[in-house]
């Protein structure tokens, strides 16, 4: 896992992440600037997440232009590998 992951991490709590979100949230509101978040459930739901699908969705709810293109560019490529008892899947 990475230093990233705070759910199910000894010593880690989502609550540090909603501490840093809102933190985030503020600043970007006192410099007048919008503030975007994705969440994904990687584990349960890695084999169902398709791009296009999640870019069809955002279409629909009135993501558009630049902002539609930046997410699509930025997940053009990933590739999602996760770690079983039985290897890498």
């Amino acid at each position: 896992m990475t230093e990233c992951q705070a759910g199910a991490r000894k010593g880690r709590r989502t609550t540090d992440h909603v501490m840093m979100i809102k933190t985030k949230m503020e600043y970007d509101k006192y410099f007048k600037n919008d503030t975007y978040i994705q969440f994904y459930d990687i584990v349960k739901c890695f084999d169902k997440l398709w791009l296009k699908d999640i870019m069809y969705d955002l279409g629909n709810n009135n993501v558009q232009g630049r902002l539609y293109r930046i997410i699509y560019w930025l997940n053009n490529r990933t590739r999602v590998t996760i770690k079983t008892p039985y290897g890498k899947t």
